[in-house]
């Protein structure tokens, strides 16, 4: 995938796709829309599409999530009833990639210095640049991302958001205002494995009307891995399905299984309603890529496809990663100061940006270093204070 220069690439991204994100743009659809292979539609294809010739059954549509709230299965479906594929073992604490990969944990600083944590949904390409899809409650435009290096548990900045929109707490049945961020990632470092967990090749992204009552939907996240159920409800914006989620898992992919190692890409995580962890609404991934222009990715990006079988979650665990030692990562305390007797230099940080590191360390009694980052995302200073 062709990459911008650092220094360009959030700007240009931002403009380009805040110039293709009104209403009434005629953005191109991505170029691999594929139906449902559970469903009756056949397909024909053409250079750019693969379009639906054919829709399903009356009988196998999807309600709109109004009509589905009012009916009795919704109690029992908001118990579990519509759930196919529980969590595989203890929720994790999140889990982390050597690559960037959907399903993983992101974590977010908001413009206003609260820190938080969400799942990815896709690596996407825009123009030949890779961008990255998560919720959009995750954080507002200009919210930093970072990713945890598995072998180190530093934290690794990724980019900023330069397209998010949040419908807050509005009902999914009436809402049209897509829940998504698009991330820049004009800081990262590395590479990116585009496949759901490690394991899903997306070949493409489901057309939502061909999805009907008979499609199993999935899902991938940090901190619930995969977990499945029924195709429920949708509107024009979004998809509910039984699948099992907690806080964590937002922005995750959903998808549909057309084979044992592909998927086609359905929505990401939103809300649960009702905060019921057995149902999830998922804002849906066609029209998001359709009107910021987004694909998937090119071969550049691709991991490498070979023989061997790919494991089923090569997922790190953040609970089992290795610790961030800020000590031994930081500068030397400064050398060309000494200091009195009976004082030392201390580590003094995390904090979310260089003012606030500023202003605390104009704050300290004694003498003080420059502030600076580490690769955790956080910025620190070295502050002498009495020893003992």
């Amino acid at each position: 995938m062709r990459r911008l220069a650092a220094a360009t690439t959030a700007v240009l991204t931002a403009v380009a796709l805040a110039a293709c994100s009104g209403e009434d743009d005629s953005s191109p659809e991505p170029s691999a829309v594929r139906a449902p292979a559970s469903t009756t539609a056949t397909t024909t294809t053409t250079e750019a599409t693969t379009e639906a010739a054919t829709e399903a059954a009356p009988d196998d549509r999807l309600p709109t999530i109004a009509e589905y709230a009012a009916t009795l299965a919704y109690a029992a479906d908001l118990g579990g009833a519509a759930i196919t594929k529980r969590p595989d073992g203890a929720e994790r604490e999140g889990t982390a990639y050597a690559e960037t990969t959907p399903g993983q944990t992101l974590r977010m600083t908001k413009p206003d210095g609260e820190r938080a944590a969400c799942s990815l949904g896709a690596v996407a390409d825009f123009d030949g640049e890779a961008v990255l899809i998560t919720a959009g409650h995750c954080g507002p435009v200009s919210t930093e991302y970072s990713e945890v290096v598995p072998s180190s548990g530093a934290e690794s900045r990724i980019g900023q958001a330069v397209v998010s929109t949040n419908p807050g707490q509005e009902n999914r049945g009436t809402t049209t205002t897509m829940d998504a961020s698009i991330v820049s990632t004009a800081a990262k470092t590395g590479g990116f494995d585009p496949r759901i967990g490690g394991h899903y090749a997306v070949t493409g992204v489901a057309d939502p009307s061909t999805i009907t009552t008979r499609d199993e939907i999935c899902k991938y996240s940090a901190k619930t891995g995969e977990t499945c159920g029924k195709a429920l409800a949708a509107t024009d914006s979004y998809l509910r399905a039984g699948t099992y989620s907690v806080k964590g898992d937002s922005g995750s992919p959903a998808y549909i299984k057309t084979g044992e190692n592909t998927v086609l890409l359905v929505g990401f995580l939103s809300s649960s309603p009702t905060e019921a962890n057995n149902v999830a609404d998922f804002a849906l991934a066609y029209p998001i890529y359709t009107k910021y222009g987004l694909d998937l990715p090119d071969e550049a990006t691709s991991a490498p496809r070979g023989s061997a079988p790919q494991p089923a979650d090569p997922a790190t665990s953040l609970s089992s990663a290795a610790p961030f030692d800020a000590a031994s990562e930081a500068p030397a305390p400064p050398t060309g100061v000494t200091l009195g007797a009976g004082y030392k230099w201390q580590l003094t940080g995390p904090f979310a940006t260089v003012s606030t590191c500023d202003q605390n360390a104009d704050r300290q009694p004694a003498l003080t270093s420059e502030c600076f980052s580490l690769s955790d995302g956080g910025v620190y200073f070295w502050n002498a204070v009495q020893a003992g």
